[in-house]
């Protein structure tokens, strides 16, 4: 399988950054590959988007994966921080893994949103079929806080045939479980 590893964040937009994705295919495609983000106790990501007017716009999913072993350390696979916003128009699950594994090391998220970020997709946020999901322990698998906002036209979490132990709380805002 292809094996790919990034020692810190994987894809960073900052500072204004602005990424547009018309393509209605995923952002992030992989098909039986090997893909290691980050370090234990560091700021790392597989996909980090900060600052007022830091923008992602895509057309397509952001990411997907076929048979493919994620294992994302640092603080969160997804963040979305400081007034940043990340869109997408398609009605296709944001985030598809199908086959493989996810494993979130210690106190890393599955998404993490702060200080007034947007996330808008017109799909699923989450999809996962036939897959092994290991959450970081400590930390809620999605945590929403500081006037963040999340819209999404279909399910926040979508598994099926899914090995998981999310921990608890599963969703958190502002320190209180949503779910």
């Amino acid at each position: 399988p292809t094996k790919l590893t990034a020692g810190g964040d994987f894809v960073e937009l900052t500072g204004g950054g602005t990424l547009t994705g018309n393509a209605t295919v995923p952002l992030l495609k992989f098909d039986k590959a090997e893909v290691t983000v980050g370090a234990h106790s560091a700021e790392n990501h597989l996909f980090r988007l900060t600052g007022s007017t830091s923008k992602a716009s895509l057309a397509g999913p952001l990411v997907s994966g076929l048979d493919t072993k994620f294992t994302i350390k640092g603080s969160a696979a997804l963040e979305v921080v400081n007034s940043g916003k990340l869109e997408s128009t398609t009605t296709s699950p944001f985030v598809d893994i199908t086959g493989g594994s996810l494993t979130l090391g210690s106190n890393v998220h599955g998404l993490f949103m702060n200080s007034s970020a947007v996330l808008d997709i017109k799909g699923s946020l989450f999809k996962v079929k036939d897959t092994t999901v290991t959450a970081g322990s400590g930390v809620p698998f999605a945590k929403i806080a500081g006037a963040s906002s999340v819209t999404t036209g279909g399910s926040l979490l979508d598994l099926t045939n899914v090995n998981l132990d999310l921990g608890d709380p599963t969703v958190a805002g502002t320190d209180q479980p949503l779910i």
